[in-house]
């Protein structure tokens, strides 16, 4: 079955090779063994199919008969193994089918391959492997470009080139979403990072300032403590200085009480003799003040008799 208009599923089978006519296939002959891959894969039994067509590959190559090219047996099992959804392992057979001289068979190849490349790239899609899938992609339109370049008429391998490209540009544009995506999935982890870092800042500066408001109020407290101790010191030195000082006003008023409380001191007697002389001396004295009085007054008038008397 060639390709669909819709989709890239078609493969080149119309050259599953078996012996040509006329010429009689031995048991166990790379022809015989060609032959029962070609029944097999004819019975939808692509998984012998695909080990007969390898047997019959490697039996020609060892053998080296120059009338039979391992090209077709190889090119069968990359069908057979297409069938079985193993793509890699029949890009590989197609790979080796290549070698041919056969440009027709090389053509076909290319075809096959191409179609193959682009179900490995629908496999790395679905796996989300964009990068692999585009890549695989551009060895997909290779294969179809030189399929074309071998068969110019085959317009199935146009067909499936242009699908191969506008493939390439869905995937593209998947892959451009999906970055976009993830920077914005960064952007929002950076944000949130950032958020969470000046929450953490923020609560630090907090925590800090907390401390030095404790701090404040303990230091606070202390000086009021202190203060409170200055002032009781200082209340405690006032009552101590007036205490002392009533103790000696206390002491002073003491002594006055016990000096006026003390008789006079005992006055010594003076004789007769000398009682007579200090007499003498203040009528003496008294005397003479009376002279002084005297001089300075003046001589005192006489008494007359006055208008109202």
């Amino acid at each position: 079955m060639r390709l669909s208009q819709t989709a890239i599923i078609g493969i080149a089978t119309s050259l599953l090779l078996g012996p040509p006519l006329g010429i009689q296939a031995r048991a166990e002959s790379p022809r015989s063994i060609m032959n029962t891959g070609i029944q097999a894969y004819q019975t939808n039994d692509y998984a012998t199919a695909a080990a007969d067509f390898e047997a019959a590959a490697r039996a020609v190559e060892e053998n080296s008969d120059p009338q039979l090219d391992p090209a077709s047996a190889w090119f069968n099992q990359g069908n057979a193994l297409y069938m079985l959804n193993e793509f890699e392992e029949a890009e590989r057979a197609y790979q080796k089918a290549m070698r041919t001289e056969n440009l027709a068979l090389q053509g076909d190849c290319y075809y096959n391959r191409g179609n193959t490349l682009m179900n490995m790239s629908a496999d790395a899609e679905q796996m989300n492997q964009l990068d692999q899938g585009i890549k695989t992609i551009d060895e997909a339109l290779a294969m179809y470009e030189k399929s074309i370049l071998l068969n110019p008429a085959d317009q199935e391998a146009k067909i499936n080139f242009e699908l191969a490209l506008r493939k390439k540009e869905e995937l593209k544009q998947m892959q451009q979403q999906q970055q976009q995506q993830q920077q914005q999935q960064q952007d929002q982890q950076q944000d949130q990072q950032d958020q969470e870092q000046q929450d953490q800042q923020q609560q630090q500066q907090d925590q800090q300032q907390q401390q030095q408001d404790q701090q404040q109020d303990q230091q606070q407290q202390q000086d009021q403590q202190q203060q409170q101790e200055e002032q009781e010191q200082q209340q405690q030195e006032q009552q101590q200085d007036q205490q002392q000082q009533q103790d000696q006003q206390s002491g002073a008023s003491g002594e006055e009480q016990q000096q006026q409380g003390q008789p006079p001191p005992p006055v010594e007697e003076m004789t007769e003799e000398e009682a007579e002389m200090m007499l003498d001396a203040m009528k003496a004295d008294e005397k003479a003040q009376r002279q002084r009085m005297r001089l300075i007054m003046g001589r005192p008038e006489p008494p007359t008799n006055g208008k109202d008397w």
